[in-house]
C-alpha cells in the first residue's frame, strides 16, 4: 500500500508537472533557513513554505535580486519571518517572486515580535511554532523522533531499518547517538525518544518510491514524504513529531553530509552521515533554533569553533563524546541553576570559579562551594553577548576537540534578541588575560582574567576576574587582583548521581 501511495503522488506531481499550483498567486509564504553542510563547506538555503489542501510544501525561492538578499538575509527568522511580494507562483522546485522592479523594491521582509526579555520569554516565543499544546521549552522534556528509511527503485538507505533505528536511537545497543548524547548532555532534561505510533518501527518509517533515484529531486522528494505523512498523520505534523529525520540514500541529488530548517522540525542525513552522531546532534540543534559556532574568518570558520557540536561535524558513528560550547548551552538552558548573569559596567568586577558541563551532575555541591558553570557578561548592545566557560575535558564532554581544560570567551551576536552564528574569540589558561575593548560600544573595556586552574582536587575549577575599566588605550596596565584562597573542599566527594541511559 505505502508504494501505491507514494507513487500516486508521484503520479500528481508528474502529470500536473506542479503547473496546477503555479497557476495560483499568492502574496506571502513562510520563510525558512536551510543549513546544509557540505564536503566543500558550509551553504544556506532560502526557502518558503506554503499551504496545500493536504500537507505543507517547500520550495527554493527565486527572483531575489542581491540587493535585496544583502538588506534582508541577516535580519530572516527561520520560521518566523514572512516574504511578502506583489505576486509569488510555483515553478516546480521553486517559489518565483514576481517582483520585477530593481531590488525587488514591492518584496518585503515581515518579521516576528523582538526576541530580547527574559529566557523564560525566549523559550516562549520560540515554541510557537509547536502550537498551545507544547509551552515547555524545546530542549527539555520528551520528544517524539521519526527516521525515515527510503527506498528507490535502485537505492535505498545504506542502513536496514534495524540498523537505522540502533544508529540513531539506540534501540539495539548502540551507546553514541542523538538520544543518548542529548540525554547525557542535559542531564536527562531533554529525552530524544523513537516515536511510537502506528506506522513506525522503533522510530523508523519506510517511504518506498518505484522511480530511480536520478529522477528525484531532493525538494520533490522532501514534499512527496511531506504529503505521504500527512497521509497518515495529519497535516499538522508537529502533532505527532517534534523531530523527522530524512536518512537520504547515495543518487539523489549532489552529494552532502547534512542540513536541517532552523526552528522546524525536519533535518536530513546523506548516505552514511545518518550514522554520525555529530551530524544528527548538529542538526536537531539546528531544529531546536541553535545557529553554528564559529571561529576565525575562512572558508571553514562559520563552524571552526571544535570545543561543541554546532562546529565541525565528524562521521565517527560513536563520537566525539562532547556538548555545547557556552553561548549554545545558554541557549539550551540545561544548566541554569547554575550560570551566572553579570553586568561587568554595573557590578564593575565579578571573581568566582567555573567548573566544567561534566560536573553539573555534582547538584548541591557545586551550590555549597560557589561553584559556576557559565558567566554571560550583559552588553550595552543587547545584540552583542559574550559568555566565559570553563571547557573541562571529562565526563559528557571528555573528546572536546578544541580548547580543553581552558577557559574560553565566545562572543554571541544576535538580531531583535534572536541569536545568530557565535564566534569563539580567545582560549584562555591559568595567568593569561582578555580585554574585550570598547565593551557594547560603551568607551569602556572589559578585563577577563584566569588567576588559576586548579587540577589537584575534583572537580577541577578555573579561577576568574572580569572587570570593567575606563582605560582604553592600546597598552593595559596590570590590574592587581587579591586572589583569594578557595574554600575548602571535603576529602571525599560525594558520589554523583550517574546518568541514566536510554536502553
Amino acid at each position: 500500500m505505502k508504494t501505491k501511495r507514494c507513487l500516486f503522488f508521484w503520479i500528481l506531481y508528474s502529470v500536473n508537472a506542479v503547473p496546477d499550483q503555479s497557476k495560483v498567486h499568492f502574496d506571502r509564504c513562510t520563510l525558512l533557513v536551510r543549513n546544509e553542510e557540505t564536503l566543500g563547506g558550509d551553504k544556506q538555503t532560502l526557502e518558503c513554505q506554503v499551504p496545500s489542501n493536504a500537507s505543507i510544501r517547500r520550495y527554493q525561492v527565486a527572483g531575489l535580486s542581491q540587493q535585496w538578499l544583502d538588506k534582508y538575509r541577516l535580519n530572516i527568522i527561520s520560521s518566523q519571518s514572512q516574504l511578502v511580494s506583489e505576486a509569488m507562483e510555483i515553478q516546480k522546485d521553486v517559489i518565483r517572486v514576481m517582483d520585477t522592479s530593481e531590488g525587488n523594491q514591492h518584496t518585503f521582509l515581515e518579521l516576528p515580535e523582538s526576541n530580547h526579555g527574559s529566557s523564560e520569554a525566549r523559550h516562549h516565543r520560540q515554541n510557537k511554532r509547536y502550537g498551545e499544546r507544547n509551552l515547555a521549552s524545546v530542549s527539555h522534556g520528551t520528544k517524539n523522533a521519526v527516521v525515515i528509511h527510503i527506498k528507490t527503485l535502485d537505492v535505498e538507505t545504506p542502513y536496514s531499518k534495524k540498523d537505522l533505528s540502533n544508529v540513531v536511537f539506540g534501540t539495539h545497543g548502540d551507546t553514541e547517538n542523538v538520544r543518548s548524547r542529548m540525554n547525557a548532555c542535559s542531564f536527562g532534561k531533554l529525552n530524544v525518544e523513537p516515536a511510537r505510533v502506528d506506522g513506525v518501527d522503533n522510530g523508523v518509517y519506510s517511504f518506498e518510491i518505484q522511480l530511480k533515484a536520478a529522477d528525484i529531486s531532493r525538494h520533490t522528494l522532501t514534499n512527496m514524504i511531506f504529503d505521504d505523512l500527512a497521509d497518515n498523520y495529519g497535516k499538522d505534523l508537529e502533532e505527532t513529531f517534534d523531530h523527522v529525520m530524512l536518512c537520504i540514500p547515495k543518487g539523489i541529488g549532489n552529494p552532502f553530509v547534512a542540513y536541517a530548517w532552523s526552528n522546524d522540525i525536519m533535518s536530513a542525513f546523506y548516505d552514511t552521515w545518518c550514522g554520525s552522531v555529530s551530524a544528527q546532534v548538529h542538526e536537531v540543534g539546528h531544529n531546536m533554533g541553535l545557529k553554528h559556532s564559529g571561529e576565525g574568518d575562512c572558508k571553514w570558520c562559520p563552524y571552526a569553533d571544535q570545543s561543541g557540536l554546532m562546529g565541525y561535524t565528524y562521521p565517527e558513528s560513536e563520537g566525539p563524546k562532547m556538548c555545547f560550547n557556552a553561548p549554545k548551552s545558554w541557549q539550551l538552558g540545561w544548566y541554569n541553576d547554575k550560570n551566572v548573569e553579570i553586568d561587568p559596567l554595573k557590578n564593575r568586577s565579578w571573581h568566582g570559579k567555573l567548573v566544567g558541563v561534566a560536573d553539573y551532575g555534582l547538584g548541591d555541591y557545586l551550590d555549597r562551594f560557589g561553584f559556576k558553570i557559565i558567566v554571560k557578561l550583559i552588553s550595552p548592545d543587547k545584540d552583542i553577548e559574550y559568555y566565559v566557560n570553563f571547557n573541562r575535558k571529562a565526563g559528557v564532554n571528555e573528546e572536546t576537540k578544541e580548547g580543553a581544560d581552558q577557559v574560553l570567551v565566545t562572543k554571541q551576536t544576535n538580531f531583535r534578541g534572536y541569536p545568530r552564528k557565535s564566534d569563539l574569540e580567545q582560549k584562555m589558561s591559568a595567568g593569561d588575560k582578555y580585554f574585550i575593548e570598547n565593551f557594547g560600544g560603551s568607551g569602556q573595556d572589559v578585563l577577563i582574567q584566569v588567576l588559576s586552574v586548579s587540577s589537584a582536587q575534583t572537580p577541577w575549577f578555573a579561577e576568574i576576574w572580569i572587570a570593567s575599566t575606563s582605560d582604553v588605550s592600546l597598552t593595559h596596565p596590570p590590574i592587581e587582583v587579591e586572589i583569594l584562597p578557595p574554600s575548602p573542599l571535603p576529602t571525599a566527594l560525594p558520589s554523583a548521581t550517574p546518568t541514566k541511559r536510554p536502553s
